[in-house]
């Protein structure tokens, strides 16, 4: 469509961010129960700051395959929110190991109760902060450092009694579970002329009315993408199995007599290829199949650039 792959650099971010936590988490799994597993966090982390900073990302390898993108544009992405996963691997950590602990501790009460009006301090102190910059440019160099404040505010509050615990949007719920499409498909749905303009369905004047309609289609495609990925991710990712045992179907419930032998043929069979192909022991490694899925797609997008 003659955009550009960074233009939806969510999805392989999340992928890449995925497969780093997946990575960190699977070397020496015996130790994420111990003190190790800090160094292991701390080891992670200064390997993937090191290959951003000094650009060391395969991109030379990636324009062999046929896949330009940007490698500029992408340690920025990437360098953005590099802090916050690693907040985030450290905050599990800590419920890991020492949740039990924290819980029976003589001022764990006293905690809870100054970390509701600290959160809201540092909630009002973000905002402030951003707020206050002279351009989104200058704050871009302070995002990676300060924006883990407001996902830790935000975490304490949520939590911060047992209503707030048992309750949630039911708009941002839905919206979260489809947030991926919504991302990457207002680039077609929603917006137009490289994403410096809006669609327009409806008479431009009447702008609060073409904002409905093209939010209702956007949000209804959307779903209908989810829908549609998560069908595909369950066919790539699910183990086959070709050990189910036999079952009996009766005579009467097979197709018109011409095409019986054709379908007791097909039943009496081998499973096909691709179906044993899959079941086999390599194709049980979760990382294996996504690497085979990622270069299945770099085919397909050399095939129909």
């Amino acid at each position: 469509m003659g955009t550009s792959y960074m233009d939806y650099y969510f999805a392989p971010l999340s992928s890449a961010w995925v497969l780093i936590v997946w990575a960190t988490m699977r070397v020496a799994p015996a130790a994420n129960y111990t003190h190790l597993a800090w160094a292991k966090l701390a080891a992670s982390a200064v390997i993937m700051c090191l290959i951003n900073g000094l650009h060391l990302w395969p991109f030379a390898l990636l324009e062999r395959l046929g896949v330009m993108w940007s490698a500029r544009e992408w340690e920025f992405r990437f360098g953005t929110d590099i802090y916050i996963v690693y907040v985030g691997m450290a905050v599990a950590l800590v419920r890991l190991q020492y949740g039990s602990q924290l819980l029976v501790h003589p001022r764990w009460p006293q905690l809870v109760r100054w970390s509701v009006p600290a959160s809201i301090l540092g909630l009002v102190l973000y905002f402030y902060f951003e707020l206050t910059r002279a351009s989104k440019f200058e704050y871009n160099k302070w995002h990676p450092y300060v924006s883990p404040l407001p996902v830790l505010c935000f975490i304490v509050l949520r939590n911060a009694n047992a209503y707030l615990r048992s309750h949630s949007s039911a708009m941002f719920r839905a919206a979260g579970l489809i947030s991926l499409e919504l991302f990457i498909a207002q680039f077609h749905l929603f917006l137009a002329a490289d994403t410096k303009a809006i669609l327009v369905l409806v008479d431009s004047r009447l702008w609060f009315v073409n904002f409905g309609v093209t939010a209702f289609v956007f949000v209804g495609l959307c779903q209908a993408l989810g829908s549609a990925s998560g069908t595909i991710t369950a066919w790539l990712m699910a183990k086959v199995s070709v050990d189910a045992p036999a079952v009996d179907i009766p005579m009467s419930e097979l197709p018109v007599a011409a095409d019986r032998p054709r379908a007791l043929d097909r039943l009496a069979s081998d499973p096909p290829l691709l179906a044993r192909m899959a079941s086999l022991p390599i194709f049980d490694s979760l990382a294996l199949r996504w690497v085979i899925g990622l270069f299945a797609l770099v085919l397909l997008n050399n095939y129909y650039d």
